[in-house]
């Protein structure tokens, strides 16, 4: 069952609840983005294939309702899904978030899709919770950074009954350089079966390498461990990620993990930037740039108890340009290879416009 009066509602109570003599500009903001993707499967098992799609098209809506008070709401017209519909609130006590979200996990994952530096994450996509109904609190300092959550299904009935999550981030300056620590928990209980996908850094339109049985997972606990470190346009970062699932007729459960190490370079234009315990890109400044230069190794192992382990390596090298402030060009090269000896070349390229 999908609930899309949900979003709708919560949107018209905050236009009403606004300052009625605030111009109407001032806490509506619209914005989005739109992504178009080749992807080229240069050799490879039959199970992958070439694609071209729209990966993102969302559009929405976000304001400041006064000086603590905030909202976003977005939709993604591509996979016909909400994503963000949240209001948060600024404390002498901390962030509270309320509503739909990323729930707290992962240095990639809580990076906007708008502004990765590669276009698809397994690491990452396979173990990160999607977007939950929940309530989140946060303590964000210059140095370090706390997050709790409580969260359950999303507005469209999937996910858990019911799951609490923390991330907790450190960070100091050392020499030239920063360097950036981070730890995450969860704990889900009240799955369906659930199944995993193994793809070589493509998306769903292109098919994978193989896909688990599915597994009752009744309970899932999420962990994750991530370092950084940042000096001026060269940055390395790393994350461990792993699922651990117990179910009826599971045994002793069923594990997965995945991890990956990137290093990256800003040739020119604005650095990757810090704030609260995520990097993300460099903000445009309407000329070229900045250019991102990216390479990646990434690992994924799942679980499959009739099979064996199903596992994959692959390397990812990658670019990413901003032209103004309006669009972004980027191309990826993968170079993958499973447990059963199969591998495949694929190119990507990914044309991106901003509004």
């Amino acid at each position: 069952m999908t609930h899309f009066p949900f979003a709708p509602a919560l949107l018209l109570a905050l236009l009403c609840a606004s300052p009625a003599e605030a111009d109407v500009l001032d806490y509506v903001r619209p914005g989005g983005y739109a992504q178009y993707d080749l992807t080229r499967i240069e050799s490879g098992p039959d199970s992958l294939s070439d694609s071209s799609q729209w990966r993102r098209i969302r559009f929405g809506l976000k304001g400041d309702l006064s000086a603590q008070l905030s909202y976003s709401i977005e939709r993604d017209f591509a996979d016909d899904r909400w994503k963000d519909v949240r209001l948060r609130l600024k404390s002498n006590a901390g962030v509270w978030t309320a509503g739909q979200f990323k729930q707290p996990f992962g240095l990639w994952n809580l990076d906007s899709d708008s502004r990765a530096l590669l276009p698809e994450s397994s690491a990452t996509s396979l173990t990160a919770p999607d977007r939950r109904l929940g309530l989140m609190w946060q303590r964000l300092e210059a140095r370090h950074t706390l997050a709790l959550s409580a969260f359950g299904k999303n507005i469209h009935s999937v996910g858990p009954d019911w799951g609490v999550a923390a991330r907790a981030t450190a960070t100091r300056q050392i020499a030239d350089g920063r360097l950036h620590l981070g730890l995450a928990l969860g704990h889900e209980e009240g799955w369906d079966d659930l199944s995993f996908s193994l793809r070589p850094e493509v998306s769903s339109a292109s098919g994978r390498f193989a896909r688990t049985p599915s597994l009752a997972a009744d309970k899932l606990n999420r962990w994750g461990v991530e370092a950084a470190w940042q000096m001026a346009r060269w940055m390395v970062q790393g994350e461990w990620m792993g699922l651990d699932l117990d179910g009826p007729g599971m045994g002793n459960g069923e594990s997965l993990q995945t991890g990956y190490m990137m290093a990256n370079w800003t040739v020119f234009g604005p650095a990757r930037v810090y704030k609260d315990g995520i990097f993300t890109t460099g903000a445009p400044n309407g000329g070229i740039g900045p250019l991102d230069l990216a390479v990646r190794f990434g690992n994924a192992d799942l679980p499959a108890p009739v099979a064996g382990d199903i596992g994959q390596d692959t390397w990812t090298f990658g670019a990413t340009l901003a032209i103004g402030k309006y669009s972004r060009v980027q191309s990826a090269y993968i170079v993958a290879e499973d447990d059963s000896g199969r591998d495949a070349d694929i190119w990507q390229l990914r044309l991106q416009v901003q509004y």
